[in-house]
């Protein structure tokens, strides 16, 4: 078995509990995200150099007016140069086009931890929920190859936390690495403990995808203040949509601040 990646879930919200009950995937907006920053990192337009702005303004203008002669593209360039459309309070303008661009990715979170006490705390319901351990790399190609016979794509990355703000300028060798996947996989070093690895699909925000593989599925487990309704109501469901997958319950250890876990035969 491989390294095993976990989602942490609410069992009384309905679109968390299909996680297990459906065996759904649920690709979700950047708009839906808890943290003001993630995947709205603003690309620096007002930090080019005047030269770079020209080489912008020429590339955006032969893209909207694939018709115009070389002489009418330079005297529109001029023209967009002395409005400084790409200076000032105006390049958030420019920059605004590029996020929404990203908030129509679709990202399925999960983290390479499953007894960090906050993540239990801040997504499974105050450890009152439940948390579902997949086969990483099974997981990856499942959704790769789901994906790639309609035509669309997916990536699976880790994040990269910084205490620095990245400056991104869109200068015209850019790469699609900076440019993209820089604002989706950075996040602030305060977020470094949920130790997240996410699996993007491009142009999918608010896609599901059902998991069909169930064995994909190596483990299912309990937060040490689940009730008991839901206790036997989430075992119910393992065994029968999941046989043979693992099922274990957090406890608090009696000496340390630390969730120890119990399986469930």
């Amino acid at each position: 078995m491989g390294n095993i990646v976990y989602k942490f879930r609410d069992w009384k919200i309905p679109f968390h509990k299909e996680n297990l009950t459906e065996g759904m995937l649920y690709f979700a907006s950047p708009t839906q995200f808890n943290d003001p920053f993630d995947c709205l990192i603003v690309p620096r337009y007002d930090l080019l150099i005047k030269q770079q702005k020209t080489e912008k303004y020429r590339d955006l203008i032969r893209h909207d007016n694939p018709y115009f002669s070389a002489r009418r593209v330079n005297q529109e360039v001029k023209k967009w140069m002395g409005m400084n459309l790409l200076s000032g309070n105006n390049y958030l303008q420019n920059a605004e086009k590029k996020l929404k661009m990203l908030l129509r990715y679709g990202i399925f979170s999960l983290s390479r931890v499953n007894d960090n006490i906050l993540l239990w705390s801040h997504y499974a319901d105050s450890h009152h929920g439940f948390c579902i351990g997949y086969d990483e790399e099974e997981l990856y190609d499942f959704v790769i190859n789901s994906f790639k016979v309609i035509g669309m794509i997916a990536d699976k990355r880790n994040i990269n936390y910084s205490d620095s703000y990245p400056i991104i300028i869109p200068h015209k060798n850019i790469t699609g690495e900076e440019y993209i996947i820089t604002p989706i996989t950075t996040k602030s070093s305060d977020w470094a403990y949920e130790k997240e690895v996410r699996i993007i699909l491009y142009d999918g925000a608010n896609t599901k995808l059902k998991l069909v593989k169930k064995r994909i599925v190596k483990e299912i487990i309990l937060g040490c203040y689940i009730q008991q309704q839901d206790k036997d109501e989430i075992i119910g469901v393992a065994k029968k949509n999941y046989p043979g997958t693992k099922i274990l319950e957090a406890k608090k250890h009696p000496e340390k601040f630390k969730l120890v876990f119990d399986e469930i035969k």
